[in-house]
């Protein structure tokens, strides 16, 4: 009789990558996560891939599925502000004016423009100090002129 398997599908341990030499840089694991998809963790060690992915399949188990393929930088930043520093501002270990100045930069320069506000203009401070002046931007492409000497006849 044949030994039966001690693992089930997708329950394999962590193996060698290789570099072009054939020589050991690193282990990586596998294992399937909530969402039906194979999702890879890696170490230096062996010991250190398999500690992560017993974390990682910990954290598959519990709904934790750490997939920052469709997550934006303003969505994270987002999170980031209302999840961790939230409770610090709350708990008093913040100031409310860092938050709140983490908060305007996260709005102002890495969130998309508001729906009240066109896209092809922008308020540019003149200089330090002063108020802000209307700037148009021109369309993505090469400038042409009647004085160019790539314009066409």
């Amino acid at each position: 009789m044949g030994k039966t398997k001690s693992r089930a599908n997708g329950d394999g341990d962590v193996f060698p990558r290789k570099n072009k030499a054939g020589k050991i840089t690193s282990y990586r694991g596998a294992y399937v996560g909530p969402d039906g998809k194979r999702r890879y963790v890696s170490g230096k060690t062996k010991t250190g891939a398999r500690e992560a992915l017993a974390a990682a399949r910990a954290d598959a188990a519990g709904g934790v599925v750490l997939d920052a393929g469709k997550l934006t930088v303003a969505e994270y930043l987002e999170g980031w502000l209302s999840d961790c520093l939230g409770p610090l501002v709350s708990s008093g270990k913040m100031e409310h004016s860092t938050f709140v100045r983490y908060q305007g930069i996260v709005e102002n320069h890495i969130s998309p423009p508001s729906a009240g506000r066109s896209s092809r203009t922008w308020a540019v401070p003149k200089s330090a100090g002063s108020t802000a002046r209307r700037v148009r931007s021109y369309p993505p492409g090469p400038l042409t002129t009647s004085m160019s000497p790539y314009r066409k006849p």
